[in-house]
């Protein structure tokens, strides 16, 4: 069997689309794209389709491989290859592929992320340099009604007022997909919350950004104010609110870094681990 590899620009984009549902079905979180969630993908975490990888056997598109790029940093997301063709090393040829256009381009640094229970993944990213950053924590809390921090002021805003606290209040950089500009790109569909302490109503101590129904609240980020000396208060208060407002709704938080301040607040409110993430990264500079 031999399998080549083009630019994911240079195939069919619903052939393309159709490899990657089809290796994504199977997976440990689902994932079903189509052409209009495709290019809002493309735009919102600046994937370079002239830089990823289709892998075509015959006239059949059997793996795909995204590369995105910001100035000198990229992130690979979407490896899969459909079932038929697993085991094959496919997978490998693709990610070769990808680290020969970061040297092209000359990028100093590329990331990505592995789900921590895809083990064959996770060896292959290892065999081929890739280092653990950090994990990052999928979140979950049962719908719970909580009583709210009195000494806390929590509203709801625009996100793009919530959003100008982020480069201030992130210490530690965001996974590539919550950067701000993803966040920026989605922020017309996304709800933001603010929250002050009642004795220092002026400060802005930490901020939320989500959507939310009557039965789940999903939040893309939490940050909160480096100069306040009770972060973790903060976001409880911030958390608790949302929560007794939304009695009926389940909570959910991607990608939260394990050493983030949030998480030990998040757990207290009843928020338990569901999914892990291995973020890692390759150096480009140093070959």
């Amino acid at each position: 069997m031999a399998i080549s590899l083009y630019p994911a620009d240079e195939v069919d984009f619903k052939a393309f689309i159709h490899a990657f549902n089809a290796a994504y079905h199977d997976y440990y979180v689902p994932i079903v794209l189509n052409q209009t969630s495709l290019r809002a993908l493309i735009r919102r975490d600046s994937i370079d389709l002239s830089a990823s990888v289709a892998a075509v056997d015959g006239d059949r598109v059997v793996g795909t491989s995204l590369l995105a790029i910001r100035g000198l940093q990229g992130w690979i997301g979407g490896v899969g290859v459909v079932p038929a063709y697993r085991r094959q090393g496919i997978a490998r040829q693709m990610m070769q592929y990808l680290l020969d256009i970061g040297r092209q381009r000359q990028l100093a640094k590329i990331r990505l992320e592995v789900v921590e229970r895809n083990a064959a993944a996770y060896a292959l990213y290892q065999k081929l340099g890739f280092v653990v950053q950090r994990r990052l924590l999928m979140l979950e809390r049962p719908p719970t009604r909580v009583t709210p921090n009195e000494d806390y002021s929590v509203s709801s805003c625009n996100t793009f007022e919530a959003l100008q606290y982020y480069d201030v209040f992130h210490v530690q950089p965001n996974p590539w997909q919550r950067s701000s500009q993803a966040l920026h790109d989605l922020a017309a569909n996304l709800t933001g919350w603010l929250v002050a302490h009642k004795t220092m109503s002026e400060m802005v101590v930490a901020y939320a950004i989500g959507w939310y129904t009557d039965d789940r609240a999903h939040f893309l980020d939490v940050a909160s104010n480096p100069d306040f000396s009770q972060q973790a208060e903060a976001i409880a208060a911030l958390f608790a609110s949302i929560h007794h407002d939304l009695p009926g709704a389940t909570g959910h938080i991607v990608n939260l870094a394990e050493d983030n301040i949030a998480q030990v607040p998040l757990q207290a409110l009843g928020y338990r681990e569901t999914l892990a993430q291995y973020e890692m990264l390759y150096s480009l500079t140093h070959q």
